[in-house]
């Protein structure tokens, strides 16, 4: 059809009952302007009459793990002013240590979300919720809480101290695609780019990785883990601006007042430990999306992308459903401006191996922290808000803590280079009968 910019269709003979008058037959179609839309019409005649029955179905992949506002597989900490206006889930399952804490002063407008079971996390010395003896939660009278969640009562000993709707145990959403290191596969991204040079040894600057607070050139006395700071020969790029761009392994760059628009593409051998980029923007316009290779294993001080200053997200590129796509990458994100605009807001999922989010910030999506961190007990924590003593974060001032939203995009869908299995979804609204005679 012309009118709709052309297509494809499959139409059935028409297949007959028992009488040569009676017989339907069957039309699948679609049109180029919206190829992910599938249109179904059966005509069934009998006589002079027929029915027509109509319905959509849509192309999609699954995005199951959209439907939360933060989901990973390590713990999480929300702090600060923080509201989050979804569900949030963990697929931590080490028991003796808690996979969430909350401050009182954060909102999750939602329901928390555990693999744990309530009975696991009863045999330990911690609790996420009081809960009487029918393992209900109560009001602040000690009551059964009902439905009212600003009145629901907690202890001291509650690791979740913050308003929410809710504590899910036992939730089985852990082999979710996003969640695994195998989902991934960004190489359909890493072509028609153009290699950022090398500068001048004279344009280099040495930064410490974590660094002393405020002060990028200097190491962070007792880093986390007793582990060495990372020594960073930094290239360092001003006032620039690139178009669908690869940075090569090893430059380690330093961006000051740059833009961004299409890809920014940042390249690393996949074993993450020679052949890395720990990559810090100060100030920087991002027009498009941040993707990564995919590094085997998790190297926080090796691959990292450290975003300081005033940054500015103004997604205008195709690539709408992510704006951070860096698995295994140590994402340290957050606006430090006193005021978020417009201009300001991160749309689709901000994917890293964990992510922490800090400053102001307003996010249109979901924040995936998919690195399983089960073999470290401690630091490690995707952390929605300031906390100087995670034992991951880069944070280095209380004074960074600010007002993170984060608002899930349920009809979003994953982005590419995620594997995921491709749903056919039928759209109920769309359902109509027609009766006509001829």
């Amino acid at each position: 059809n012309d009118k709709f910019g052309g297509g494809d269709q499959i139409i059935t003979e028409p297949l007959n009952y028992d009488s040569d008058n009676i017989n339907f037959t069957l039309r699948f179609f679609r049109y180029d302007n919206d190829p992910n839309t599938i249109k179904i019409q059966s005509a069934g005649t009998c006589g002079k009459t027929v029915q027509y029955v109509n319905m959509d179905m849509r192309i999609t992949k699954e995005n199951k793990i959209l439907h939360y506002a933060v989901a990973g597989r390590g713990r999480l900490w929300i702090t600060g002013k923080s509201i989050i206006h979804g569900d949030i889930f963990s697929a931590w399952n080490r028991p003796e240590i808690s996979p969430f804490k909350m401050a009182d002063n954060s909102v999750v407008d939602g329901t928390i979300n555990t693999v744990l079971k309530l009975d696991q996390i009863k045999k330990q010395n911690y609790q996420l919720e009081t809960l009487n003896e029918n393992n209900e939660p109560m009001n602040k009278n000690r009551q059964t809480l009902v439905n009212n969640y600003e009145s629901r009562y907690y202890s001291y000993e509650d690791e979740i101290k913050a308003y929410h709707e809710g504590v899910n145990y036992s939730q089985a959403n852990s082999k979710m695609p996003g969640l695994n290191i195998s989902d991934y596969n960004t190489d359909m991204y890493n072509s028609d780019l153009t290699d950022i040079p090398p500068c001048q040894s004279s344009k280099r600057e040495v930064e410490y990785f974590p660094h002393a607070a405020g002060k990028y050139n200097y190491p962070k006395e007792g880093a986390p883990y007793n582990t060495p700071d990372r020594k960073l020969t930094r290239h360092v790029y001003k006032n620039q601006t690139f178009i669908n761009a690869r940075l090569p392994s090893n430059r380690n760059a330093l961006f000051r007042n740059c833009t961004f628009e299409g890809i920014l593409y940042i390249d690393c051998n996949k074993n993450a430990k020679y052949y890395f980029n720990n990559v810090r923007f100060e100030n920087c316009t991002f027009k498009g999306a941040v993707i990564t290779n995919v590094p085997e294993s998790f190297e926080w001080r090796n691959n990292c992308l450290y975003f300081t200053g005033e940054s500015i997200f103004e997604n205008t590129s195709s690539i709408r459903e992510a704006t951070i796509l860096a698995p295994n990458f140590n994402v340290n994100l957050g606006n430090t401006n006193t005021e978020q605009s417009e201009n300001n807001i991160l749309s689709g999922a901000i994917i890293g191996g964990v992510v922490d989010i800090r400053g102001n910030a307003k996010i249109c999506g979901t924040i995936i922290s998919m690195c399983d961190t089960t073999q470290w007990s401690l630091g490690y924590v995707t952390n929605i808000g300031a906390t100087l003593d995670d034992g991951g974060s880069e944070t280095a001032e209380l004074s960074e803590t600010g007002i993170i939203s984060i608002t899930p995009d349920r009809n979003q869908m994953l982005p590419g280079g995620i594997k995921t299995p491709i749903i056919i979804k039928p759209l109920k609204e769309t359902y109509s009968e027609i009766l006509s005679h001829t």
